[in-house]
C-alpha cells in the first residue's frame, strides 16, 4: 500500500495481494499526512467537535495504517474527537478485536460501534447528500449598486473563501431543518455555561438578545464607523480578561455590520498558514466595492500586524 503523491491520491497496491510495512510507509507519507491534517484542524476545529467516520478494513494489515492516520489528526486536535466505527461483519479473528476494543478502550463514550452492510451505507450516504443539495441559497454580500458588479458569490468561489474566512452572508447560505433546531439549542445552553456562538447559529438567534448588549459595543461601533470615514485601511484592538466576553462582543460588532459591509472572521491559525488570504480579501473587495470588515481572534499580534 502506497501514497507517495499527495493523499488524496489514495493508494495503489505494488501488488494484489501485498502490503507494505505500515512503519515504512509512513516515514513516506508523513508529511502529506501532517499538511492534510493540520489543514482539517484548521478548516472548523474552533468551531465543533469533529466525529470521524472509520470503514473497518478486511484485512487486518490496514488497520494499522488506520491508527497512524488516527492518532496523528487526534494529535493536531484541541478536542477529542467522536468515533464512528462502520463495520461490515463482526469481528473474524482475535487480533481485529483487540485492535477493536483497543479502540473502544482509548475513546471510551466518544465511540459508537456499528454493524452495517457498506452498500446500505453508501444508499443512505447518497440519500443524505441528495437532500443537503437542495439546501443551498444564494451567496450574496452588501456591494455598491453598480451595474457591472455580481449580483452573487458563486457556491465555488464561496468554498474557495471558507477555507480560511468565515463570511457573514446577507442571508444564511443553508435552510434551516429539525435538526437544526435542536443544534441551537444545544448552542444557547453552551453560549450560557461559557462558550461562544458559532457563526451558523448567529442566523438563527443574532437578534434575539441571548447575548447581552453592552455599553462598550456602541462606542466600537462609532469607532469604527470614524476609522473607516477616515482610513483605507485601520485597526481597532479590543481589550478583555480571558473569560470575560470578549470574542462574543467582537462576533456582536461583525453582526451589526454584516447587512451593511462585507464581514468576515479568519479562521486561526490562517495567518501563518494560508498563501491565498490576502487575495480572498481582495476577491471579496472585487465583488462588493466596499470596505471589509475583518476580524481576527485569538491571534499573535506580530502577525496581525504584518497582515495589516
Amino acid at each position: 500500500m502506497r501514497v507517495y503523491r499527495e493523499l488524496s491520491d489514495t493508494w495503489t497496491d505494488t501488488q494484489p495481494d501485498k502490503i507494505e510495512d505500515h512503519h515504512t510507509w509512513l516515514q513516506t507519507v508523513k508529511i502529506s499526512i501532517a499538511e492534510n491534517c493540520e489543514q482539517i484542524v484548521s478548516f472548523a476545529d474552533e468551531y465543533t467537535v469533529y466525529t470521524i467516520v472509520i470503514l473497518w478494513p478486511k484485512t487486518e494489515e490496514i488497520i494499522l495504517f488506520i491508527r497512524k492516520f488516527l492518532d496523528k489528526i487526534v494529535y493536531e486536535l484541541n478536542h477529542k474527537p467522536k468515533l464512528v466505527v462502520c463495520m461490515n461483519e463482526k469481528c473474524r479473528s482475535a487480533d481485529e478485536e483487540t485492535a477493536l476494543n483497543e479502540l473502544k478502550m482509548e475513546y471510551s463514550s466518544c465511540i459508537h460501534v456499528c454493524i452495517i452492510d457498506f452498500s446500505d451505507l453508501c444508499l443512505g450516504i447518497g440519500s443524505k447528500l441528495q437532500g443537503i443539495s437542495n439546501r443551498c441559497l444564494k451567496y450574496e454580500l452588501p456591494r455598491m449598486p453598480i451595474d457591472i458588479l455580481p449580483g452573487f458569490i458563486t457556491e465555488k468561489d464561496a468554498m474557495w473563501l471558507k477555507e480560511d474566512l468565515e463570511v457573514l452572508y446577507l442571508q444564511n447560505p443553508n435552510k434551516v431543518t429539525d435538526a437544526d433546531h435542536d443544534f441551537l439549542e444545544t448552542e444557547i445552553i453552551n453560549f450560557i455555561k461559557g462558550g461562544r456562538f458559532p457563526w451558523s447559529a448567529w442566523y438563527e438567534i443574532g437578534d434575539s438578545g441571548v447575548d447581552i448588549r453592552r455599553d462598550s459595543l456602541k462606542d466600537a461601533i462609532q469607532k469604527i464607523d470614524q476609522l473607516m470615514s477616515q482610513s483605507r485601511c485601520s485597526t481597532i484592538t479590543i481589550l478583555n480578561a480571558p473569560g470575560s466576553g470578549g470574542s462574543t462582543l467582537a462576533q456582536r460588532i461583525l453582526w451589526e455590520y454584516h447587512q451593511k459591509i462585507p464581514c468576515v472572521q479568519v479562521r486561526r491559525g490562517t495567518l501563518l498558514k494560508s498563501k491565498d488570504l490576502s487575495r480572498k480579501i481582495e476577491f471579496i473587495h472585487e465583488r462588493t466595492h466596499l470596505t471589509t470588515l475583518i476580524l481576527i481572534d485569538d491571534e499573535d499580534d506580530a502577525k496581525v500586524k504584518q497582515f495589516c
